[in-house]
């Protein structure tokens, strides 16, 4: 159960979502939540719509949130500008310095 996957109460949940305990009780009894209801579920609980529509995975946002990190670093190193290029490069080599001593 989503809930208690994200270490809620019903009470918080229904604080989170605006709605009552008792909505909360009867969603998750199997009675069909409001559309409204759904998009809060997916905007407060960090998880997607096909996890919630047709069972896809848990927590979305961790690996979108790295895909999105890594498309934006092929976007600097990519750059057509070779100063941001280049930039990119050092900003790289400094976070992770540990990473590229020989």
């Amino acid at each position: 159960m989503l809930r208690r996957a994200k270490g809620r109460t019903q009470q918080q949940l229904s604080e989170l979502m605006g709605v009552s305990v008792s909505y909360i009780k009867s969603t998750e009894a199997g009675n069909k939540p409001s559309l409204k209801y759904l998009f809060a579920v997916v905007n407060n609980c960090n998880v997607s719509f096909d996890w919630l529509l047709i069972g896809g995975r848990l927590f979305a946002s961790e690996k979108d949130e790295t895909t999105l990190l890594l498309d934006k670093l092929r976007e600097l190193l990519n750059h057509e500008d070779p100063d941001i290029r280049a930039w990119a490069k050092v900003q790289i080599k400094k976070s992770f310095a540990e990473y590229f001593e020989e």
